[in-house]
Parts: structure tokens; C-alpha cells; sequence
């Protein structure tokens, strides 16, 4: 793991400190963050793939939170990092989606006498996510925002400078969120157990979109259009998704060459 990705880990960590630590009243917003913050790390997108891949989230979410639940019910989280992980990207996806309420959720199944629900959650849920990636990619929990500063330093990796927005890319970002939309109520019509990978990897590029990432956009293009070979109903938006960004990186090829031809030109003169 090179350092860049080594860093967007430890930003990761420290998110998941500040949800852990921190007092608010939108928990949904503070989740948000968390998941651009997942998005932007190569390293934990290509963990939690591996983590989804034939991971049933319906039949994970039902033994973990059963329906005929009380308020003295105990949600049987699973104990392996992997199906804890997958589990959690699952809630994250569904809360996104819109399919769970995150208030009725928490007050269904995380109400306890000693700690608030919301608490009580972040403790079950966030802390042992965390946990697991860190230690999968050799992270101190206890990681400062000093620390990472400090390594920073010391490794001689300085963030890239805010290059100006790609001529189009606005543009082009909104018609792939279109898309991405469409494909989700597609997915209704989907019963098979790749729908809660799809639908994970559809919001990851909505919120790229929204950082106007292109690299990532593309990255998760491609993950994408290997699940929808599963998923008839999505195969043709997924190809149109493909044709955007494809049409798009062509579009600048064309015009580099269109700048080069005076050269050329002139050349052949002399």
C-alpha cells in the first residue's frame, strides 16, 4: 500500500473517532462524510469489494435484526470482520437508499439502559468497523490529526493542488447522477443477491460525482459493469454510464489532436 492510500485509511480512522467521540443531532450527515471519506481510499473500496462479494445482505441483515424484535432483543452482530464489515456497508447503503429509517431503526433494535440508541450504535456498529480496517491495513485507533500531519511530513507527500475543473465535467457528472438514479428504481425489479453490491456501487458514484472525482467515477463504472452481467434489467444503462465517460475522455483526445495539427502543418511548410 502506497503512502497516499496508507493516509486516506488514517482520515478514515479519524472520522470514525469523531463520530465515536462527537456530539450532534444528525447522525445521517455525519454518516455522509464517512462515506466520501470510504470513497475517496482505493484501499478500503477494494477491501470492502472483497468483503460483498457473495455476501447475502438480506439473509446477513435478517440474522442480525430479526423482525419480531423488543426492546430487550439483542442484535446478533456477527462476530467475523468480514461479514461485520459487509453488514455495515449494507446498513450504510439502505440508510442512503432511503430503504431504512435510520431513527426507527435505532430505536428498534439499539435501545439499551445504559447509553442512547445513537450511541449505543456507534459502539456496535461504527467502533467495529473501524476496528477491522484498521487493523487489516495496520492503523493505530488512536491516530490525531497531528499524526497524520506529521506523516506527512516526514514521507514528503504534499496533496495534490486543486487542478481547474475539466471543460464538461459538471455536465458530464450530472448525466451519470441521472443515470445512477434510474438505475436504482431499475433495481427495484431485481430480486437477485447482487442487487445490494449494485446498489452500493451506484451510490459510491453518485457522491463521486458530486466530488466531480473522474478517476473514481470511472473505477466504479468499471466494478459496476461487472455486476449488471447478473442483472439484465441495468445492463443498458450500465453500457450508457460506459458511452458517457468513454465519449467524454474521446472528446479530449480529439481536441488535443485538433490542437496539434497546425504544428504539423506548419512543419510540412519548411
Amino acid at each position: 500500500m502506497d503512502e497516499l492510500d496508507l493516509l486516506s485509511v488514517e482520515r478514515f480512522v479519524l472520522r470514525c473517532n469523531e463520530l465515536l467521540g462527537g456530539r450532534f443531532l444528525d447522525l445521517t450527515q455525519k454518516l455522509d462524510l464517512l462515506m466520501q471519506d470510504i470513497i475517496k481510499s482505493d484501499a478500503i473500496m477494494t477491501y470492502l469489494a472483497d468483503a460483498l462479494d457473495e455476501y447475502d445482505a438480506d439473509a446477513g441483515f435478517s440474522a442480525a435484526f430479526p423482525e419480531n424484535a423488543t426492546e430487550k432483543t439483542k442484535v446478533k452482530l456477527p462476530k467475523d470482520d468480514k461479514q461485520r464489515l459487509a453488514l455495515t456497508v449494507s446498513i450504510f447503503n439502505d440508510i442512503d437508499s432511503g430503504k431504512l429509517n435510520l431513527t426507527k431503526f435505532l430505536e428498534t433494535y439499539f435501545k439499551d439502559e445504559n447509553a442512547t440508541p445513537m450511541q449505543n450504535f456507534l459502539n456496535l456498529v461504527i467502533k467495529p468497523f473501524r476496528d477491522a480496517i484498521a487493523k487489516y491495513f495496520d492503523v493505530d485507533v488512536r491516530i490525531t490529526e497531528e499524526d497524520i500531519a506529521g506523516h506527512q511530513k516526514e514521507t514528503k507527500v504534499e496533496e495534490e493542488e486543486e487542478e481547474p475543473e475539466l471543460p464538461g465535467l459538471s455536465e458530464l457528472c450530472e448525466e451519470i447522477k441521472k443515470v445512477c438514479v434510474s438505475i436504482l428504481s431499475q433495481l427495484k425489479f431485481e430480486k437477485k443477491k447482487e442487487v445490494d453490491d449494485a446498489e452500493f456501487v451506484v451510490n459510491s458514484i453518485i457522491r463521486a460525482c458530486e466530488l466531480k472525482d473522474l478517476t473514481v467515477i470511472n473505477g466504479l463504472i468499471v466494478g459496476l459493469s461487472y455486476v449488471a452481467k447478473k442483472l439484465k434489467a441495468i445492463r443498458h444503462s450500465v453500457d450508457e454510464l460506459t458511452t458517457l465517460v468513454y465519449g467524454f475522455y474521446e472528446g479530449f483526445g480529439t481536441e488535443e489532436e485538433e490542437q496539434e495539427e497546425p504544428n504539423d502543418e506548419e512543419e510540412t511548410e519548411e
